[in-house]
């Protein structure tokens, strides 16, 4: 009998601490003690991602981002500030993905029950996401693609 293929799906938060609106606000601001960013991660560990990675900057002001994700057992990809979907691309292809979870760590009510609903929606498509015709509030924003799909919008940018 031949065995499934196990699918690797990774959850990748985008964090940044230099935004220009609010800066600091995944760390800065926390709700009820605890960091924004700390919280979207406990919220993604009730999901069925295989692996998280917190996606930060190089900068030298995300050290802190760095930092939270060591002290929560939770891979880190520092790269580009300039260049988010290179981020991606090259924290997933890190870990061998299938499938990637794009999340950014300004959307502090990210349910694991929708994450896990938009993956089981993604099947054989390219793309899935809550957010192209609005049926959740801002904030619960989870977007989900094939690796082969992000390669692929890496490689055209």
């Amino acid at each position: 009998m031949a065995r499934a293929h196990i699918v690797n799906i990774v959850a990748i938060i985008q964090a940044r601490m230099g935004s220009s609106r609010l800066p600091g606000k995944s760390l800065n601001y926390p709700i009820n003690g605890v960091p924004i960013l700390q919280r979207i991660v406990e919220r993604v560990q009730r999901s069925q991602v295989n692996d998280i990675i917190i996606a930060t900057t190089t900068k030298s002001e995300d050290d802190a981002i760095a930092t939270l994700a060591r002290s929560l057992h939770v891979r880190c990809y520092r790269g580009s500030s300039d260049n988010v979907l290179a981020r991606y691309w090259h924290a997933a292809k890190e870990v061998s993905a299938d499938v990637v979870v794009r999340l950014t760590a300004d959307n502090p009510f990210t349910f694991p029950s929708i994450i896990d609903k938009v993956v089981g929606a993604l099947g054989v498509s390219d793309f899935a996401s809550n957010a192209i015709s609005r049926t959740y509030p801002k904030g619960c924003d989870v977007e989900v693609l094939q690796m082969d799909t992000l390669e692929r919008v890496n490689r055209m940018a």
